[in-house]
């Protein structure tokens, strides 16, 4: 219970680990930050920032082995409000953190049942009011993305060098849009990310429906039907379902369902996708 798994990119890590010094006076307990790879059970301890123990932030981890062989840690501080005042993001490279105030608006407040993106050296992470917040890890470009208009569940994933949205449908909490960013490839990165907010055209890949998938129940993708993970290399939603948190798999090429395991009622947090990565 010491050591909590926040996120994984690429075969690495990030954990929160406890530490066993006493609580401050305000009654929490000192902790840190530890990157590690399971497949080859090297770790690294990254050095305590500059933020105060009470802040309330959001850790993500970035890497991509076809970038560098390096890593970044971003925090993301919230404020009054939840919404984002600045982020303090750690470099493998220089073994230290730097913080900086948020260039994006002032009402940009995460959506933290959703995961984050790395997609070319840059963070992607999901906000309310149907936005995509993107920082650089040099913390030199920030910029804005427009997402479909949702007012429910959200979801993000970057696969093949593209950016893809999973959105439940306003009008149909049973439907599963999967949308991905047109032109927002390296070949056109360094002029979108030269603008403020990026101009966006999503395409709709083929909708899923919990009435099709279950064999006519009626259960929401936001609620009874949660999605967890996807593996667009092979066209694969994961998601668990229902009260004993049953994982399946739907391949969409095949329309194909089928069940990987029980999890159990008693499974909880969040579920990290992991590909083991051998060379770091």
């Amino acid at each position: 219970s010491d050591v909590v798994p926040l996120d994984c990119c690429n075969g690495l890590l990030l954990c929160h680990c406890l530490h066993p010094s006493p609580h401050d006076s305000e009654g929490n307990r000192p902790f840190l930050y530890a990157v590690c790879n399971p497949a080859t059970k090297k770790w690294v301890m990254l050095p305590v920032g500059s933020w105060a123990i009470s802040e309330v932030r959001t850790a993500r981890l970035g890497f991509d082995p076809t970038l560098s062989s390096h890593f970044h840690v971003i925090e993301y501080l919230e404020g009054e409000g939840e919404y984002i005042t600045g982020v303090d993001i750690y470099s493998s490279k220089t073994g230290s953190w730097s913080s900086m105030e948020s260039e994006w608006s002032h009402n940009a407040s995460l959506c933290h049942g959703s995961r984050s993106a790395f997609l070319h050296g840059i963070m992607h992470s999901l906000v309310l009011m149907n936005e995509i917040v993107a920082v650089d890890m040099e913390g030199k470009r920030w910029r804005t993305i427009l997402t479909p208009p949702s007012d429910e569940f959200g979801f993000i994933h970057q696969a093949q060098g593209c950016l893809f949205c999973l959105d439940v449908h306003n009008n149909d909490y049973y439907k599963l849009s999967i949308l991905s960013l047109e032109d927002y490839g390296t070949d056109n990165l360094k002029y979108l990310m030269a603008q403020t907010q990026i101009p966006t055209k999503w395409v709709l890949k083929p909708t899923v429906s919990t009435l099709w998938l279950l064999g006519g129940k009626k259960l929401r993708f936001d609620q009874d039907c949660k999605v967890i993970a996807v593996h667009l290399q092979c066209n694969l939603i994961f998601f668990v379902l229902g009260w004993d948190n049953t994982l399946m798999a739907y391949e969409m090429d095949r329309r194909e369902v089928r069940i990987t395991r029980n999890l159990g009622h008693d499974s909880w947090g969040s579920y990290l996708p992991y590909v083991p990565f051998y060379e770091y």
